[in-house]
């Protein structure tokens, strides 16, 4: 039944103008696809500019540091989160999903949880020369 929900959400979120972005610091990134008219995919990777007129591809993993684990198992079924790595230090964790999409979606979602300290996509910036 989550599952259902979340699948739900995440048809939702892409319905409605197909709006992107991610939470840094409190702060709401906005994201626009690279291509014009849709998402270019570059293997497990999307493409977007971000408001600073940066290019930066996301994939479709995530870090999540948590203030408390008590719910990690909940969370890991709810969105589907595979674990890559529990980093040493702290309640880090690097989670893989079955999209960027599910990526950006969960990242987000998770970043308003009261036991998560921040959560954000896995963002790979291109280097600009200068």
């Amino acid at each position: 039944m989550r599952k259902m929900i979340f699948s739900f959400f995440l048809a939702g979120a892409c319905a409605f103008g197909g709006e992107y972005y991610y939470i840094n610091n409190g702060k709401r990134i906005e994201l626009k696809p690279q291509s014009d008219l849709s998402l270019r995919s570059y293997g497990n990777k999307l493409q977007f500019v971000d408001q600073s007129g940066h290019f930066l591809s996301i994939s479709n993993r995530i870090l999540v540091k948590f203030r408390s684990v008590e719910n990690l198992k909940k969370y890991m079924d709810e969105f589907g989160l595979q674990l890559v790595k529990k980093y040493s230090f702290g309640n880090l964790y690097l989670f893989k999903t079955s999209s960027p999409e599910t990526a950006i979606n969960a990242a987000n979602v998770l970043s308003k949880k009261d036991d998560v300290e921040y959560s954000q996509p896995d963002i790979i910036k291109k280097r600009e020369l200068r």
